[in-house]
């Protein structure tokens, strides 16, 4: 198919977003900042309430713009005043008013084609394995009282049973997919959905500098933000700057603006010493793969034509930001940290004792699936009978380990057909987007930000996260946008009156046949 009919089918006419809509989300956002700062305390606390509320309005008329706050409540600590009380937080409030909206779009329109996609049916298979693998170890394991001594012992005043609040997580997240497929309708707003996620990474960047800046120069000196869902521990911090050094890094190479490359290039300078500040071993070897990533044309600069010198020089001036950080910002007990990625070392380093730790978890990881091989000791059920068996709390910091512990090898095997479909997906995308106008080579970072999640999940427990279900709705919004594309290119090229019509039509305007649903396979 040709470029200019895929950007034909990318605008549906949509209206303009008002005015006022942006302006409360950026009030809002400001008195966020502001009640945070001062610790809420009226007047602004008063404003906060204000602003959400005007938020929420925004959120009726512009549905997609409450797609990017729904995101913001996954990953941004909100202030007590907003964040609610109990079952009254801003995250269950936007949830039951977009199934209200997604209630009334099928009434009106009679489609759920979103139930047609197998990627939602192989979350919802995820979800059943783990209610499943849940509801066998309750007749497996000891009854709650047992279960509760041996979660609080002595000093300890919070269980480690997660059940509920991790099922609950999952198929709120798989809510989340629903509503991101009924209410985002065009590649600008899906933009707009990954530019908030990267503004939420780039939330952790002042906070990081402020605790750099306070003289937090100790041996033992490593950044994280705690006030950031994303970054309440050191290797998640610096996952979430690589991630977004990946993102900045793809604005930069295909937008065609100056300003956007430059903003581009001042985001990558301020997120690249941050994955080397935090002392993170997991961050430095993302870093490294990053780096690779990006000399080998893996986000499409050979699709782009772009020149190997110019890829060598976004490497080589990566590496400079690192090596400058490294050699003169970070303190020596890092970099000794940093550099101590052998398992096997006899000498004691600094981080020795966590790697004893992650080893000694990846052995009761493996004591535990060869005991529950199927179904796993259940969801959330990890920390307490592990405890029980071998006398840790420890979690398995590995996301492989932790779906074969929790949810069984049944849970594993669905997990890495869900990747594997998703990786042949964008890979069959992304000719199709190469020269879009609005999401051009977004499929090829897209497969990037796939290998730099998969890498990670070597170190931490990541798949109830929000990065699996933002794959799930990417990947099922640009293949139906493709499929709309090329119905519309076959449709006006057999020729008739309507036909003609559809042809002689500016890029800017989408055949109205792009606006109904198209079934899909």
């Amino acid at each position: 198919m040709s470029s200019a009919v895929l950007r034909a089918q990318h605008h549906p006419g949509s209206a303009a977003t008002p005015a006022w809509a942006a302006l409360s989300i950026v009030g809002f956002g400001a008195a966020m900042a502001a009640a945070t700062w001062i610790g809420g305390q009226w007047p602004l606390t008063l404003l906060v309430l204000l602003f959400l509320g005007a938020a929420f309005v925004a959120v009726l008329n512009r549905p997609h713009i409450g797609i990017s706050l729904f995101l913001t409540t996954f990953l941004i600590n909100y202030p007590g005043v907003a964040r609610g009380v109990g079952p009254l937080t801003i995250n269950n409030l936007l949830g039951i008013m977009f199934l209200g909206l997604l209630a009334w779009n099928y009434y009106t329109t009679r489609d759920a084609w979103y139930l047609r996609e197998p990627l939602v049916w192989t979350l919802l298979v995820i979800g059943a394995v783990l209610v499943a693998s849940t509801i066998a170890a309750e007749y497996r394991f000891p009854d709650s009282n047992i279960q509760r001594l041996i979660e609080r012992p002595l000093g300890v005043t919070a269980g480690f049973d997660f059940t509920q609040r991790w099922l609950f997580q999952h198929f709120s997240r798989v809510a989340f997919v629903l509503f991101v497929l009924t209410f985002v309708r065009t590649p600008t707003q899906l933009r707009a959905v990954f530019v908030t996620l990267l503004l939420c990474i780039l939330a952790a960047v002042p906070p990081a500098f402020v605790q750099l800046m306070q003289g937090a120069t100790g041996s033992e000196f490593r950044i994280d933000v705690e006030i950031v869902n994303w970054a309440d521990n050191e290797n998640r911090f610096a996952f979430g700057c690589v991630l977004g050094v990946s993102f900045l890094y793809h604005l930069w190479m295909t937008s065609s603006s100056r300003l956007t490359k430059a903003l581009a290039a001042g985001g990558m300078l301020m997120l690249l010493p941050l994955v080397l500040l935090a002392a993170s071993r997991s961050g430095f070897l993302g870093l490294c793969l990053l780096g690779f990533l990006m000399l080998t044309g893996s986000f499409g600069a050979k699709t782009q034509g772009a020149r190997p010198a110019a890829r060598l020089a976004g490497v080589v001036g990566v590496a400079g930001i690192a090596l400058f950080t490294f050699f003169v910002l970070v303190p020596p007990k890092a970099q000794e940290r940093i550099l101590n990625v052998n398992p096997f070392a006899a000498q004691r380093l600094e981080g020795s004792t966590s790697t004893a730790f992650r080893a000694a978890a990846i052995e009761h990881s493996l004591d535990l699936i060869r005991m529950h091989p199927i179904l796993g000791v259940g969801l959330g059920n990890f920390r307490w009978v592990n405890r029980y068996y071998h006398g840790f709390f420890k979690p398995p910091h590995n996301s492989y380990l932790w779906a074969s512990a929790e949810g069984g090898l049944v849970l594993l095997a669905t997990y890495l057909f869900l990747f594997r479909w998703l990786w042949r997906r964008f890979g069959r995308l992304r000719a199709a987007y190469v020269t879009d106008s609005e999401l051009p080579l977004f499929p090829h970072w897209l497969r990037v930000y796939m290998v730099l999640f998969l890498f990670f999940s070597f170190f931490a427990d990541v798949w109830l996260e929000e990065h699996v279900f933002l794959f799930v709705a990417s990947a099922i919004l640009l293949e139906r946008w493709r499929r709309d594309a090329a119905t519309t290119a076959s449709t006006a090229g057999t020729g008739g009156d309507g036909r003609a019509a559809a042809r002689s039509a500016p890029a800017s305007v989408a055949p109205a046949a792009a606006l109904r649903p198209i079934p899909t396979a």
